[in-house]
């Protein structure tokens, strides 16, 4: 999972603009907080929401961030996003 706010990117709370997995099982309640994804959600430019897809193996996670509107912008003078991969170990 991944948490969000739409519009702003200061972290005040834990889960906030964080990459992470809970367990479903029913027999704990474990949660394992992977990292931030740096995500400033804008509703008019898709890429900036940080959903993304996790490996068949369960290693790794892929997602698109603009990291905080730091990686540039693009033609138009929206806020750039790239593809990022964070390994699950």
């Amino acid at each position: 999972m991944s948490g969000f706010r739409y519009y702003a990117s200061d972290i005040t709370q834990p889960y906030d603009g964080e990459v992470f997995c809970v367990e479903t099982d029913g027999l704990a309640s474990t949660v394992w907080r992977f990292a931030h994804h740096r995500s400033t959600v804008d509703l008019e430019e898709f890429n900036t929401q940080p959903g993304g897809s996790i490996s068949m193996n369960g290693r790794f996670w892929l997602f698109t961030s603009n990291w905080d509107e730091q990686v540039g912008t693009e033609g138009i003078g929206a806020s750039r996003s790239d593809v990022w991969i964070l390994r699950l170990d």
